[in-house]
């Protein structure tokens, strides 16, 4: 069993929208856009979602990444390109033309990713015209090709909790212990989250915790809670795909510091 932690926190109203999408398990949007504050931008990527065949036209596993021409006015000959990297190494580039967007379209463009080993990656893209002008920033998501070449896409439940979440001070920080098994027939990665609320049901901080269980094994995240004032406050558990494809149900947790 691997297991490591990594644990970040955030203020009041920052993951209005990241938590409402996990609570009904609904296709991910996890996109960072690198970009000047005082960018025009003509075009925003709105989702992104793993598939395997038959989306979009996509032949065989492609990252599918929904695209959005934010202009009135048509835009005739968009370049998307995109970037798979593993622990920071270039792996593949990949590059799709002339794609034409009418005014506030949106298109869904299938990045391919056969032929890539095991393992988590991360897929940057971005969109320009075909003359070389930046339409957009740089959006990053992650996914994770299994042993057999087929994307992960995932559900609830693959992962199951066996014990837990429960609350204990240790080390430097106090943190959340949860126990969950991995129901599927391969091993494949978790992203363990913590949500914490106040007392008056405000977002206050999050934490999350990167677990790998084994096929049919259990793996413990220990989501780190650090930053908070002394109060009583209100957990919510549960363990997304890299992809932030909901695997779990969620769990609750009261516990005071």
């Amino acid at each position: 069993m691997l297991l490591t932690v990594d644990s970040r926190k955030a203020f009041v109203g920052l993951l209005v929208f990241e938590f409402a999408f996990f609570a009904v398990a609904m296709v991910p949007v996890y996109a960072t856009v690198r970009a000047s504050a005082q960018d025009q931008q003509e075009m925003s990527q709105i989702t992104s979602f793993p598939c395997n065949a038959g989306c979009a036209g996509a032949q065989g596993p492609a990252m599918m990444v929904v695209y959005q021409n934010a202009l009135d006015s048509p835009i005739p000959a968009v370049t998307m390109h995109g970037n798979i990297s593993r622990l920071d190494n270039a792996v593949k580039n990949i590059e799709t033309v002339a794609i034409a967007f009418a005014p506030r379209q949106s298109v869904t463009i299938p990045f391919l990713v056969g032929g890539l080993a095991a393992g988590t990656y991360t897929l940057s893209t971005s969109a320009a015209l075909t003359g070389g002008q930046s339409l957009t920033g740089i959006s990053v998501m992650e996914f994770e090709i299994l042993p057999n070449g087929s994307l992960f896409e995932g559900w609830v439940p693959d992962f199951t909790v066996v014990k837990g979440p429960s609350f204990a001070f240790g080390g430097t920080n106090p943190f959340v212990q949860t126990t969950y098994r991995n129901n599927l027939d391969v091993q494949v990665y978790g992203i363990a989250w913590l949500v914490i609320r106040n007392g008056v049901g405000q977002t206050v901080a999050y934490s999350t915790a990167t677990i790998v269980p084994t096929a049919g094994g259990n793996a413990t995240a220990f989501d780190v809670v650090f930053g908070l004032p002394p109060g009583t406050y209100y957990a919510t558990a549960f363990v997304t795909s890299v992809s932030r494809i909901a695997l779990s149900d969620s769990s609750s947790l009261k516990f005071t510091i």
